[in-house]
């Protein structure tokens, strides 16, 4: 699993970050073929409910999963973006796993 982290301007521990992602991700991923987080403080300096959170996950059978938080802190902004993320990612899987195989004519 690939890993890209764009922090855009809020500083930030890549390897925590990393570190964390794939604790978050690791029941599922056998599924993924990388996770691209993008940070971003949305109105800079002046405070308030602005640090953004964006994951994206591409898919090993194709297709892609994405989900954002925002929050007043880096560190809640993320883990409630993996946390929805998650939840998202086990419901498409699920239905996978559930909807009944197409045979391919010969």
């Amino acid at each position: 699993m690939r890993i890209e982290i764009d922090r855009g301007s809020p500083a930030v521990d890549l390897e925590s970050l990393e570190r964390r992602l794939r604790s978050g991700f690791a029941p599922l991923a056998e599924g993924i073929a990388s996770i691209r987080l993008a940070l971003s403080d949305v109105n800079g300096p002046r405070g308030g409910r602005d640090k953004r959170a964006e994951i994206l996950l591409r898919l090993r059978r194709g297709g892609e999963v994405r989900a954002s938080r925002l929050s007043r802190s880096l560190a809640r902004a993320i883990g409630g973006s993996v946390a929805k993320l998650r939840r998202g990612l086990v419901r498409r899987l699920e239905r996978r796993r559930d909807r009944p195989r197409r045979r391919v004519a010969h």
